[in-house]
């Protein structure tokens, strides 16, 4: 069940004879599903199977599909379309509550059925899509601990969360629904859903006591946010005799409202409503139906100039809003958190999440399973540490909208070392670093800049020794320490280190300069290989299946003689000015940014070609090994040979300037 949401879903109502049809189309058109409903059931009373019922059946679909009785929408609309009902919508409605129910493939065949007779439909894409994301995608985060929240809910409807002034300010609509039908919400048959404000008392969040000020006695209020700056409150409303919400302004005393206007955005006939308001007071975040928008309700925003005055709205972009339905703004630590049905996801409203990028939003994530499920999740706020918080969720098909709270368990810190010589600054390539644990120890690779990487785990203590031929050992304890930067990533946070190694006073020789290596045995290359100068990629790619176009490109995996935990990936590049010399070159595979040659791969390539091993960076930030320049093509192919023999894969371009 959604409030706030559900009541946007108006449709146009067609005729079905009787009086009591147009009494039911009327309440169905104003999105009052509980009242028509019962004059949907009341025509079928008597003939409950005839299928010149199909269009009846359609709307009782509906009407249960609204109010979140996925189950029963599905009887209802597998129904209608038995009846061969002549509604554009039945496919789309049923493909939605199965997709409701988890039910994706069925969900995708419903879509694929509207799409043949409604297919410029701009939503059905992401809605198969999201049927393909579901089937595929994890159901479980061993990350996150979530569950119902203890304290607040009943057996009605809450939703509309805040944290304010200690407390949480949210919507309920009572337990159970009133016993007289006047005190009903058409809409969902429960009560009409109040604010309320719940306080934290030894550990626990007492009973929430109801707010008064605002409430208007057939309204629907909830969905709040708070400006601390000037103590406004600004709250939605949808009441039952107008079909649009609006937002309203308050201010908050003691446990009273005291109600001061309406935000006003720009004139027009169109929904607003989940207001939220940044830290200063100056922006204001809601969802709304208006146009220029991008379909369905979407997330804008309007800023406050010096005088006082609300700007024009401004639609939060591409990257955000989508075609279907953007609700629930809430911002944390400069990341947007809100719930969407028209991104792909588990199907219902997900939650997503969007970093800054500078004025604009990069492109929404979900939150992935846990936070997700294929009903409703929505209304996400954020705890101060950045550790866990509340959201809402419609879950459990057996109760309404449910508060459960989350807990983010496995803090991954993303550690970077770097080893250089005490007295010169200089990276040591040849160090080797070993990180250990209970007992269980891990060597990590040394790059030629000195680097290596790891991830550990939040809150353990982990024993580091670095070592370097020439320089006295090093060891410290590591305790991986949470900074808090972005929930729901997988790296929460950077841990820099540099350690520093004291020279010895022993002289080691250079293994790269001082080696001597063997005349190898070279293979005779008896057939002339085909080294072609590649199109741009851009060019490549035109008109082609992505999958089939890399495989073309000659990208490919190299051999992993080190049985390494990372591969390696060759890709064509251009000489830089430092290597340009005229003749054949020889050059061993880019590696990725995050990825390193190790010591020991670089010493085994200056063995097998007598010469030295220069790593550099191209713009791409891949790095790559050259390995010399040859005056004569088939020297440089007999080196080729030899490396690829020893498991490494690298090819050779001619340098003509």
């Amino acid at each position: 069940m959604k409030f706030w949401w559900c009541v946007w879903w108006v449709l146009i109502p067609c005729a079905v004879s009787g009086l009591n049809a147009k009494k039911a189309d009327k309440w169905f058109g104003q999105g009052a599903y509980y009242r028509a409903l019962e004059e949907y059931r009341s025509l079928l009373a008597d003939n409950p199977d005839d299928l010149e019922n199909g269009r009846i059946f359609y709307r009782v679909g509906v009407c249960h599909l609204r109010m979140g009785n996925y189950r029963g929408a599905q009887e209802w609309l597998e129904r209608a379309v038995v009846a061969d009902v002549e509604e554009d919508e039945v496919y789309n409605r049923l493909g939605e509550a199965y997709l409701y129910l988890g039910e994706y493939v069925k969900a995708k065949e419903a879509f694929r059925k509207y799409q043949r007779l409604n297919p410029d439909d701009e939503r059905l894409e992401n809605r198969m899509a999201s049927c393909d994301f579901a089937l595929k995608a994890p159901k479980v985060n061993p990350d996150l601990l979530i569950e119902p929240f203890p304290y607040l809910n009943t057996s009605g409807s809450e939703y509309g969360i805040l944290f304010i002034h200690g407390g949480i300010l949210y919507s309920s609509t009572g337990e159970g629904a009133p016993e007289r039908r006047q005190d009903r919400s058409p809409r969902t048959g429960l009560g009409y859903s109040k604010p309320y404000l719940s306080f934290l008392q030894d550990g626990e969040y007492q009973p929430g006591v109801l707010l008064k000020g605002i409430s208007r006695k057939h309204a629907e209020e909830g969905s709040f946010a708070y400006d601390a700056g000037s103590e406004q409150l600004f709250c939605t409303r949808c009441e039952d005799n107008t079909v649009n919400c609006e937002i309203i302004k308050a201010r908050l005393k003691g446990f009273r409202f005291e109600e001061t206007g309406v935000l006003k955005i720009k004139k027009g006939n169109f929904n607003l409503a989940h207001p939220f308001v940044v830290s200063h007071g100056g922006r204001i975040y809601f969802s709304s139906t208006m146009e220029g928008g991008y379909g369905g309700a979407d997330l804008w925003y309007i800023d406050r100039s010096p005088d006082g005055r609300w700007g024009d709205p401004e639609n939060l972009g591409p990257e955000v809003n989508t075609p279907g339905n953007e609700v629930f703004p809430y911002i944390w630590e400069g990341t947007l958190f809100f719930a969407s049905d028209g991104h792909v996801g588990y199907g219902g409203l997900d939650l997503f999440r969007a970093d800054a990028d500078g004025e604009l939003w990069k492109r929404a994530q979900n939150l992935g399973p846990g936070m997700n499920t294929s009903y409703d999740d929505f209304n996400l706020i954020m705890h101060q540490d950045g550790r866990g918080g509340l959201f809402v969720s419609n879950r459990n098909p057996e109760r309404n909208d449910d508060i459960f709270r989350f807990e983010i368990r496995a803090f991954v810190i993303a550690m970077r070392g770097t080893v250089l010589d005490q007295e010169t600054g200089q990276p040591l390539e040849r160090a080797s670093v070993e990180l250990s644990l209970d007992g269980a120890a891990q060597t990590l690779a040394v790059d030629a800049a000195g680097r290596f990487s790891v991830n550990l785990t939040h809150g353990v203590t982990y024993r580091l020794t670095v070592t370097a031929p020439g320089y006295r050992p090093l060891t410290e304890e590591v305790k991986a320490e949470n900074f808090r930067e972005r929930p729901f990533d997988r790296e929460y946070n950077r841990l820099e280190r540099s350690y520093f190694m004291e020279s010895s006073g022993e002289q080691q020789p250079d293994p790269v300069a001082s080696v001597q290596p063997e005349e190898p045995k070279i293979p005779v290359v008896t057939e002339r290989e085909r080294w072609e100068v590649l199109t741009p990629p851009e060019e490549r790619l035109k008109g082609r299946d992505p999958a089939q176009a890399e495989g073309s490109t000659g990208l490919k995996q190299v051999l992993n003689p080190a049985g390494l935990p990372y591969e390696i990936v060759i890709k064509e590049g251009e000489l830089t000015g430092k290597t340009a010399e005229r003749g054949w070159w020889v050059q061993v595979a880019m590696l990725r940014e995050s990825e390193s040659l190790p010591a020991e791969w670089i010493i085994r390539l200056s063995e097998l070609t007598g010469k030295q091993v220069v790593g550099y960076r191209g713009a791409d930030r891949g790095k790559r090994f050259y390995l010399g320049v040859y005056a004569e093509e088939q020297e440089a192919r007999r080196i080729v040979a030899l490396l690829k023999e020893n498991g490494f894969d690298c090819f050779v371009k001619r340098v003509t300037e």
